[in-house]
């Protein structure tokens, strides 16, 4: 049960705080709170007569957008992986996070759940 507490906070991690999906484009502002490129802008341009601020933690910041390459390759990694799971067939967790296989037997995986259920991302 662990596991699918660590998978909920991945998941949360790599989610907009804005429009609740996966990052796309994800940036980062003076604070350290990371977006989606079009979410950010979008926030500031309906607040256009207020000074720049960060949503999640109300911190006056710049609008200078840092691209986060390292959270964008995470997230597509994770994109590419969507169909990769155990109900397709493929082994590793299954829903109640059980190892369908000794955790030696297939090395470093990143776990994570999406609509399909408990999906597995091999790191090399």
């Amino acid at each position: 049960m662990a596991e699918a507490h660590a998978l909920e906070e991945l998941q949360s991690e790599l989610t907009c705080p804005v429009c609740l999906e996966l990052f796309r484009d994800p940036v980062i502002l003076e604070c350290g709170h990371h977006f989606c490129q079009v979410c950010i802008i979008q926030c500031w341009e309906a607040k256009a007569d207020e000074l720049s601020s960060c949503p999640k933690c109300r911190k006056s910041c710049g609008r200078k957008l840092r691209p986060n390459s390292l959270l964008c390759n995470v997230v597509e990694s994770v994109r590419r992986a969507g169909g990769m799971n155990t109900a397709s067939g493929i082994t590793g967790w299954d829903l109640e996070g059980t190892p369908c296989l000794p955790p030696a037997a297939f090395g470093y995986f990143v776990f994570y759940r999406n609509s399909a259920g408990l999906c597995e991302l091999p790191c090399t």
